[in-house]
């Protein structure tokens, strides 16, 4: 494949970035060789941690539910604008019923973030059919050594469903956790930096240039009245047809205490200049380096 001149000044840009804390892994002495032991039991809390939320969601309301369950930072897009998750619920009451299921989700080897994502339906009532359907993504952290919080939460519709309660499609393999604290003030700095490599390449070139250098080889992409695109053939057929150039503008972000997941949220425009949400998970393998996982991006399939 044919790499622009552009793309070995942006490489070395990131290499510089990532170095910064990824290339003296060593010098974080993570748990010693001999442990083994690996995220599965944590990755199952997670998951376990989602559906107890739907499910005491479904029974005491949208409201009650969301304020148990979300972080005290947590972020929401609301009418064309980033919110705090907390005061719009308190300030917003809502009605009607909402019912979903976790379908993917993945966890840090330091077990202290992960996401969960999956279909949703909507009801004005118990009594009634669905009215809405769509995909969650959640993004969670853990606000003290066990208790799993929501800091992020994105939503994107589409029609009807053949099957809108999938099974949940558990980890092949589940990799060793490393314990370490630290701060993740540069971390995210950086993955905000790679986020804005991305936005540039995107925008001058299009998607499917930014697209080949970051994308992971089995992503998950949504776009807006679509169900996800989760498949090697579906995927690469939307990339190959990504010849969009949208204005891409971080806002903000997390990551692990380790650095190996984070997201970026940020604004992009709908066809005739409304701004909408973006969400970017990143996911951290070294030689690799960051790599897109999950994209949340409201502009139209083709």
């Amino acid at each position: 494949m044919n790499r622009p001149p552009y793309f070995f000044v942006l490489l070395f840009v990131l290499l510089g970035l990532t170095s910064c804390h990824w290339l003296d892994w060593d010098d974080f002495h993570p748990q010693s060789p001999k442990d083994r032991t690996t995220v599965k039991q944590d990755y199952r809390d997670l998951v376990a941690t989602e559906k107890k939320f739907a499910a005491f969601t479904e029974e005491n309301g949208t409201v009650e539910g969301f304020l148990s369950f979300l972080a005290d930072d947590a972020i929401l897009f609301r009418d064309g604008e980033y919110v705090l998750g907390i005061p719009f619920y308190q300030q917003n009451p809502s009605t009607g019923i909402l019912s979903w299921k976790p379908q993917y989700a993945d966890i840090s080897r330091s077990r202290d973030f992960g996401y969960t994502t999956g279909p949703f339906t909507f009801r004005n009532s118990p009594e009634d059919t669905p009215s809405g359907f769509g995909h969650y993504i959640s993004v969670w952290e853990k606000v003290d050594t066990a208790t799993w919080k929501v800091v992020f939460d994105l939503g994107n519709f589409y029609p009807p469903p053949s099957d809108p309660f999938p099974d949940l499609v558990f980890p092949s393999k589940y990799p060793r956790k490393i314990a370490f604290v630290g701060d993740t003030t540069g971390l995210v700095a950086a993955l905000i930096a790679q986020d804005s490599a991305f936005a540039q390449l995107a925008s001058t070139e299009n998607l499917r240039a930014a697209y080949e250098i970051f994308l992971v080889e089995s992503p998950i992409l949504f776009r807006s009245g679509s169900l996800p695109f989760d498949t090697p053939g579906e995927v690469q057929s939307l990339v190959a047809s990504a010849n969009q150039q949208p204005n891409l503008t971080p806002v903000g972000g997390k990551t692990s205490v380790l650095g190996d997941l984070g997201y970026v949220y940020g604004l992009t425009e709908r066809e005739g200049g409304t701004p909408t949400a973006y969400l970017h998970i990143w996911k951290y393998e070294r030689w690799k380096g960051w790599q897109l996982v999950v994209e949340v991006l409201a502009i139209p399939n083709t």
